[in-house]
């Protein structure tokens, strides 16, 4: 299977994901299943509008399940994806809980990535997606 990419302007987030990335029953998940503990917080992308189709191919595949340990958080689903030579991580909240557009995604990686990568809001920069991500 080819491997699917998409690229996607940097824009600032709500801080939510710095949140959601710090938590401990997340960390443990990431760990067990990305084979990374994800930096506290997220780099947010908007996708641009011909790279959709690929950014709704992953969507629509199973990815890999986020469960909360009580009801006073959403399940969420992740993928593997790569930026440059670094894992990392497309994560999306369940429909009801999601705060962004369909063409903003969140980013989690073992690093801060606009530091690693030096890369501030406006950049352009590509996600590839693990082939593994939409086979599943």
């Amino acid at each position: 299977m080819a491997k699917d990419s998409f690229r996607g302007k940097v824009i600032s987030g709500v801080g939510q994901g710095a949140f959601f990335a710090g938590l401990d029953w997340v960390k443990e998940q990431c760990r067990a299943a990305l084979g990374f503990e994800p930096w506290p917080g997220t780099l947010n992308l908007d996708i641009r509008e011909e790279d959709a189709p690929a950014l709704e191919r992953l969507l629509r595949s199973e990815g890999i399940c986020i469960v909360p340990p009580d009801k006073n958080f959403c399940e969420g689903r992740c993928w593997k994806v790569r930026i440059g030579k670094i894992p990392a991580a497309l994560v999306a909240p369940e429909e009801k809980a999601r705060i962004h557009g369909k063409n903003i995604v969140e980013i989690l990686a073992p690093v801060k990535l606009k530091d690693t990568l030096n890369i501030k809001d406006g950049d352009e920069v590509e996600i590839e997606v693990d082939s593994q991500a939409v086979e599943q």
